[in-house]
């Protein structure tokens, strides 16, 4: 076992922690190509050099990820295509690791992958599973590429070569973007009101675009304000008024809603994410 380390990342900011080695190590966003706008919501790309292993916790963040490890040593490059999820996953690090990473949008899994995003929920596909051999090709093409501005260039050119032209209709990207802005704070049959559908037709509707249920969307979100509270708060308050700015019944749903989705207790996240003391 290698030692341990959290990630989480919310719309705000991304948190790994223990931090990287800044000597051998750099990660780097950036917006994508006019091609993929429809497709996909970040790019991003970096390299680490591991002298130790890491066992890396990672929590969800509610969206659908496509992958592409250039390890190290002449191993050989591979894809995954990791669907949205509502449970921790702990991945395995060592050694010299080069990735290229794309953030979809909703759509992004039929668009890339001819693949409804539930369909993806809570697995690591590997590429080859829905590209064959293109993927081979893909990750090939990759690797014999000399800078990561090239590799990130031609990662997204043979993208956007692939995608098709279905987007996520409009009352998906609607939903989404109202629960982003409320921080994940309301009813799934009010969403639905506001937009005029049924609940039903929304929950199908996100099984197809997004891969998580509204419900299971908002809660995402709702937790990703916890996080980014915690972030700025420097031990500056209790988790019962933490639990209700963000919208949680008591501080026993919040309680819950963390050890969900992190697999952790509230303290030991504290402690893991090293964000400081809060007063009980």
């Amino acid at each position: 076992m290698g030692s341990e380390r959290l990630f989480v990342r919310t719309a705000r900011s991304t948190r790994t922690w223990p931090a990287p080695d800044a000597r051998t190590s750099a990660f780097f966003e950036a917006e994508p190509l006019a091609a993929l706008h429809s497709h996909v919501r970040k790019v991003r790309w970096g390299h680490e050099s591991i002298a130790a292993p890491v066992d890396e916790l990672i929590v969800p963040d509610g969206a659908l990820h496509l992958i592409v490890v250039l390890p190290g040593g002449g191993a050989r490059p591979y894809g995954l295509a990791v669907g949205a999820s509502t449970a921790p996953n702990v991945v395995h690090l060592a050694g010299d690791i080069r990735h290229v990473e794309l953030e979809l949008d909703a759509g992004g899994s039929l668009a890339l992958f001819g693949a409804p995003a539930r369909a993806l929920e809570g697995q690591a596909v590997p590429l080859e599973d829905l590209w064959g051999d293109a993927a081979v090709v893909f990750g090939q093409r990759l690797a014999e590429e000399k800078s990561d501005q090239g590799r990130v260039h031609l990662a997204q050119a043979i993208i956007a070569e692939r995608a098709g032209n279905l987007t996520a209709p409009p009352v998906v990207r609607a939903a989404l973007d109202r629960m982003r802005r409320r921080a994940g704070q309301l009813q799934v049959r009010t969403l639905a009101d506001e937009l005029g559908v049924s609940e039903r037709r929304l929950e199908q509707l996100f099984h197809q675009y997004v891969g998580l249920t509204p419900k299971a969307s908002c809660r995402v979100v709702r937790f990703q304000r916890v996080i980014d509270r915690l972030a700025s708060s420097e031990g500056r308050t209790s988790w019962a008024e933490l639990a209700l700015e963000a919208g949680f019944v008591d501080q026993s749903h919040l309680a819950n809603d963390v050890r969900a989705l992190t697999g952790l207790s509230p303290t030991r996240l504290v402690a893991r994410g090293g964000f400081g003391f809060l007063q009980d």
